[in-house]
């Protein structure tokens, strides 16, 4: 019996001594802390690998512990833990690499649309989705801060927006046109304009696209879709035809805002990436007798001197842009009036094909709103055959 309790004695010793160690190797780097402005966590400090964060009261380490146990340690964008709770330290993994416009992985998108589904159908609401708390190692997003982590019943409101992380990742290109019909440089002051849309929007990418860019999509289009596309395309005698047509294959192929020169925004173009078939906006309210014979008699009219896609390949833009080819195709050795060019290429064809598809997963933003968002001069220069191709 005595052997027992000697043997008793010493392991409890032994357990004390190495708890006592433990305690003082973390307590002895207390003068690395850094103070932080959270109420919740009053400490970090990093070493190597490992982030430490030192918390106001050994409740909060347990309920995350608690948290961790039952959900966290499941999800592989989490941080592995670990938890001292005669400390209030946490020991996570660390990460040094922010999410960023230039670190982002290809797959971004759908991976932190992941995160936030799988947060939500756990049952639970993170309430931090900051930009500074998505980071990236080895090309995975990692989510950090769970410390207000809770189950969503407890929450009235749902703030967090996972929309407004990605759009500030996004670098969505401004696509304009030039040299379809028009000579020499872009001139200053449409240059000035396009910057300031590039402000608007936040796109540090303004791209102008020539009639060779045009032409070689073109081709592309004829050899997938339609063998007979190239013929007729350059059988088009209106040239603001041909860039009715350029502007649809632009985006089709590569994705992004097109641009007419003329074009001024307001406000930045938000939420692309939630709608597979683009962002599309009304131009204006039409009466059945200001529209040609052949135009479709609907009074929404929408506009083609802004098309919106964030993905390429978008479905609606290949019906428009085969429309387009079909209506060209049967007017393609008659004289064209200005509303034949609206009828073959234009508005009307946008209009008429966002109508058929109105729940196909796409957005016609109102007259009103689109009016707050851009402008249009609307100058009119390819009209009475000022753009006819000689």
């Amino acid at each position: 019996m005595e052997n027992y309790l000697l043997i008793l004695i010493l392991c409890t010793s032994i357990i004390l001594l190495f708890v006592g160690c433990t305690i003082l190797k973390i307590n002895e780097g207390f003068s690395k802390w850094e103070k932080t402005n959270s109420t919740v966590c009053k400490k970090i400090r990093v070493e190597g690998k490992r982030i430490y964060k030192l918390y106001s009261s050994p409740k909060k380490v347990i309920s995350i512990q608690d948290l961790y146990d039952r959900y966290l340690v499941h999800f592989p964008f989490v941080p592995r833990m670990k938890f001292d709770v005669y400390n209030n330290i946490i020991i996570e993994d660390y990460y040094d690499v922010p999410l960023t416009k230039k670190t982002k992985p290809k797959d971004y998108i759908s991976q932190l649309w992941k995160i936030h589904h799988q947060i939500q159908n756990a049952g639970l609401y993170h309430n931090d989705y900051k930009p500074n708390h998505f980071f990236v190692d080895n090309n995975q997003i990692k989510l950090i801060d769970w410390s207000g982590t809770r189950p969503k019943k407890k929450q009235k409101k749902i703030t967090n927006d996972m929309n407004h992380i990605i759009e500030n990742l996004d670098c969505i290109p401004l696509r304009y046109m030039w040299g379809m019909w028009d000579s020499g440089d872009v001139p200053h002051i449409i240059k000035k304009s396009q910057k300031r849309n590039a402000k608007v929007q936040g796109s540090e990418d303004v791209q102008i696209h020539d009639k060779d860019d045009i032409e070689r999509l073109v081709s592309y289009f004829t050899r997938e879709y339609e063998p007979e596309f190239s013929e007729i395309y350059y059988k088009i005698e209106r040239n603001v035809s041909r860039s009715d047509i350029g502007r649809y294959l632009l985006i089709f192929y590569q994705g992004g805002i097109y641009l007419d020169n003329d074009v001024k925004l307001k406000k930045k173009i938000t939420g692309l990436h939630q709608y597979r078939n683009g962002i599309w906006f009304t131009e204006h309210y039409a009466k059945r007798s200001a529209l040609g014979s052949k135009e479709a008699p609907l009074p929404q009219r929408i506009a083609n001197y802004v098309i919106s896609c964030y993905y390429p390949k978008s479905p609606i833009l290949l019906e428009i842009l085969k429309e387009s080819f079909r209506r060209t195709k049967s007017i393609i050795h008659q004289e064209w009036t200005d509303k034949d060019v609206l009828w073959s290429t234009g508005p009307d064809v946008v209009t008429t094909v966002i109508s058929q598809n109105l729940s196909n997963d796409l957005k016609v933003v109102d007259l009103k709103t689109r009016k707050k968002m851009m402008d249009h001069t609307a100058e009119g220069t390819w009209r009475e055959h000022k753009d006819t191709v000689f």
